[in-house]
């Protein structure tokens, strides 16, 4: 019985110690992933371009050369619907001021909290400009390094 219960014990802790290694090496291992996947799929179209002579790094390039504009249309197909989307901002914008006076009112009428203490509390949870700017700012340079060594990782699996 305490060998059984030891050996669970210990495939238990095995199992844990890969689980916790998986979810502190994501940042190294989801760009490998990606990589993988995008290389796996400009496989083809790789080999199809060596065949008529060209060679493999110029193909790996012009792969990855493929997948940069691919991205980039989908940038600016995904920046034209925002664009579409600011244009009704003016709309959004009245139904939300019409939905937040509703809640007041409610708020209000349910619970007694005043018009000037709800705006008081609103004001004190709402985060600062400069700590919005900066996760902006952090958020968007985190995604340009993945996208990076997402492209570098497809060029070198192309490649080799």
């Amino acid at each position: 019985m305490s060998l059984n219960l030891t050996l669970l014990i210990k495939r238990l802790l095995i199992i844990f110690l890969i689980l916790a290694g998986l979810i502190l090496a994501k940042v190294f291992l989801i760009p490998i992933a990606i990589g993988c996947v995008l290389a796996t799929l400009f496989l083809p179209f790789n080999k199809w371009i060596e065949k008529y002579g060209i060679s493999r790094l110029l193909a790996a390039f012009i792969s990855v050369l493929i997948l940069c504009l691919g991205t980039l249309a989908l940038a600016a197909l995904l920046s034209w619907k925002i664009n579409d989307l600011i244009i009704d901002i003016v709309l959004i914008k009245e139904k939300i001021f019409l939905s937040g006076a509703k809640i007041q009112v409610y708020l209000f009428e349910h619970f007694g909290i005043s018009e000037t203490k709800q705006w008081a509390i609103l004001n004190s949870e709402q985060p600062s400009i400069t700590s919005s700017i900066q996760l902006i700012f952090s958020s968007l340079s985190n995604i340009l390094t993945t996208y990076f060594l997402i492209l570098m990782y497809a060029f070198c699996l192309l490649y080799y």
